[in-house]
């Protein structure tokens, strides 16, 4: 780049139309495509690191099919609309039919975080929107061959041929790597701090191995990659995926820009009623029907199905794709190459609008999420947090223990509470967990480390306002002592409630309580009677808890219910 920019300035104005020409076409060739190609096998990877292989028991039929006759389905009608609404060649129309097979995890993975909704959904989404992504690629570099090829025989047999590559070369050399990686790092042989970059040095030498091997098979090794690493439990990976989704945010925009460069203004002519169609087709038909013909016999529930009709965003493949294909095409001379681009731009940003606006409210229109999830994971099982669960499920907010304490297991089933004996520090307890309906996490085991250890982990999958811990120094020493807030949760109740302090109240007598309160009792138990009366928890009659936090205590109204921590008084000498 610097070269070409050398050679530019020394040309006179005449000269620099012709060479600067080219030297932006070298420059997309030789710079530009190659960065696109592995940014995107990054992106991929950090995908394939959500998935993990145990949830196919489940879907894995549904998966299957949205992976098959979804995307066949996809494929023939977006081609036909192109053709119609868009007067596209047929061969173009098939290509962009093909580019556009491809949905955008990169979308679709933070409107589940952010919609969480319950069943399968999510999985079934997470899982289409990653592994379609290697798919459509090849998908569409085949129809781009034969396009070039224009011999049925030859094309039918280099398709066949390109399929088989992929699938040994892509999937073998991805299953390898990772299999690679699992074994070096469960033996240490690479010091913790080198691990992300040796990781992102393997994503990027398996792409680029992968696609010398047979051209675009690196997405599907990386892919292959992600999902074998997440699906083992020899190796923690939480670092390297935080590593590759910070990654992420700052490639996805950069990638954007540089594609959406190739955007002329006189392109925006092309959004017109023609192409609003198209964008409804896509919409409103090619994806309800692919998903219903996906799902004929399979036990989602028609919410669910509605909901996937109404999920399909365009991405940052789709876009990478055709920018590729529109510059080799317009080199061969295709007239209509030049329209690729814009209409896959606006049918992403159609997409991600329609979708990423509408989702959220379908959603909850559906039952299938909370706008405002009100449900609680409590981390510990012990004798008064399971006092606490009890009050809170019978005032109707969701409660959900975890402990792997099994006696503590066990108690809390005996009071018919909703309990899973697993270690919220484990590696994919964060997956294993159906979190519709949870919105905020209390950690209250005797533990501290673990109970900052829990609140660090669920702050990025909950907000960090919604995990709460409780306090680890008595009152007087709490402003000296106390972890600072990037490595906790929001401290519980007040600062003096230590884990201990809270025991010996209970071991000597006082009791977890509710009293719905009426507007003479306000005063007097804020008031009056503490510190014998510990506030905790308030909950509305519309079943919305507020939590008695060390930064915030709510002011309770009347009507609604306080749970407190009704303790004894101190007993006085003879």
């Amino acid at each position: 780049m610097i070269f070409i920019l050398i050679v530019t300035r020394s040309l006179t104005p005449e000269e620099l139309g012709t060479w600067g020409l080219i030297g932006g076409l070298v420059t997309y060739v030789i710079v530009l495509e190659p960065i696109i190609s592995l940014s995107v096998a990054i992106i991929l990877f950090e995908g394939g690191l959500s998935l993990n292989m145990a949830d196919l028991k489940k879907i894995g039929n549904v998966v299957r099919s949205l992976l098959t006759v979804g995307v066949l389905t996809t494929w023939s009608l977006v081609s036909m609309a192109a053709v119609y609404f868009l007067d596209f060649s047929i061969p173009l129309a098939i290509l962009l039919g093909a580019i556009l097979v491809v949905t955008g995890p990169t979308v679709i993975i933070p409107l589940m975080r952010f919609i969480r909704p319950k069943g399968n959904a999510a999985q079934l989404l997470r899982w289409e929107g990653i592994v379609i992504d290697p798919i459509g690629v090849i998908l569409a570099l085949i129809v781009f061959e034969i396009i070039l090829i224009k011999n049925p025989l030859q094309a039918s047999f280099d398709t066949a041929l390109a399929i088989l590559k992929t699938a040994v070369f892509g999937g073998g050399l991805g299953f390898l790597a990772a299999w690679l990686i699992i074994k070096v790092f469960k033996r240490n042989l690479v010091p913790q701090y080198l691990q992300n970059a040796f990781t992102l040095m393997a994503v990027v030498g398996v792409a680029t191995i992968a696609n010398q091997m047979q051209n675009e098979s690196g997405l599907l090794a990386v892919t292959v990659m992600g999902i074998m690493m997440a699906s083992q439990k020899e190796i923690n990976i939480d670092q390297i995926v935080d590593f590759k989704e910070n990654l992420q945010v700052l490639l996805i925009p950069a990638i954007f820009i540089i594609l959406s460069s190739r955007l002329d203004l006189n392109d925006l002519q092309l959004f017109n009623l023609q192409s609003l169609k198209f964008l409804g087709f896509i919409v409103l038909v090619a994806r309800p029907v692919s998903v219903l013909l996906c799902t004929i016999r399979s036990k989602i529930s028609w919410r669910e199905k509605i909901f996937l009709c109404w999920m399909a965003p365009r991405g940052i493949v789709a876009a990478a794709m055709a920018s590729v294909f529109a510059i080799q095409l317009s080199h061969f001379g295709y007239a209509q190459a030049d329209l690729l681009v814009p209409y896959v731009f606006f049918v992403i940003i159609g997409t991600v609008a329609v979708y990423g606006l509408t989702s959220g409210p379908l959603a909850v229109l559906l039952n299938l999420a909370d706008p405002n999830p009100q449900g609680v994971i409590i981390v510990g099982a012990h004798s008064w947090s399971v006092s606490i669960a009890k009050i809170l499920r019978d005032c109707g907010i969701k409660t959900l223990l975890i402990d792997t304490n099994p006696e503590n297991f066990h108690e809390a089933k005996q009071e018919s509470l909703e309990v899973m004996q697993l270690n919220i520090l484990a590696e994919h307890t964060a997956d294993e967990l159906e979190l519709s309906g949870i919105g905020t996490l209390i950690a209250i085991t005797s533990n501290e480390n673990v109970n900052s250890m829990a609140a660090i982990r669920f702050a990025p999958i909950l907000g960090r306002n919604k995990v709460y811990q409780l306090s680890s120094e008595h009152k007087r020493s709490y402003r000296k002592k106390e972890l600072s807030s990037e490595i906790r949760g929001r401290i519980l109740f007040s600062s003096g409630m230590t884990f201990q302090y809270i025991s010996e109240k209970i071991h000597d007598g006082a009791q977890i309580k509710s009293k719905v309160l009426t507007g003479d009792e306000i005063n007097s138990i804020m008031d009056g009677f503490a510190p014998l009366v510990i506030p905790l928890f308030l909950v509305t009659s519309g079943k919305s808890m507020r939590i008695f936090a060390a930064d915030n205590a709510p002011k309770p109204k009347e009507g609604e219910t306080l749970i407190y921590l009704e303790a004894l008084p101190a007993k006085t000498g003879d």
